[in-house]
């Protein structure tokens, strides 16, 4: 697959994941499918999948130590008591 505007002459792989079936009631509904392009055109398709999921289970984690990061330096920066910190923290009592 050629992307013109975004990847020029680079030979792409497109990997669409069917979407899951749930139900609600007794009428079957699909969440939407998942598109992964990628420029690794040698590997398998289990390896591929493997790498997407385990990039998504790092991603909260992630999330999850920059906002305790941030949160740290706004406690060092305006302390507990501090009334702009309470403010702008949006956990803070």
């Amino acid at each position: 697959m050629y992307w013109q505007s975004g990847a020029k002459q680079r030979q792409l792989r497109l990997i669409v994941i069917a979407p899951t079936p749930y139900r609600k009631s007794k009428k079957l509904y699909y969440r939407n499918p998942a598109y992964l392009l990628t420029t690794d055109l040698g590997s398998s398709l289990q390896q591929l999948l493997q790498i997407y999921f385990d990039r998504r289970q790092v991603e909260p984690v992630l999330a999850v130590a920059a906002y305790s990061a941030l949160w740290l330096a706004s406690l060092q920066a305006f302390g507990t008591s501090h009334v702009a910190a309470k403010r702008q923290t949006p956990f803070l009592p």
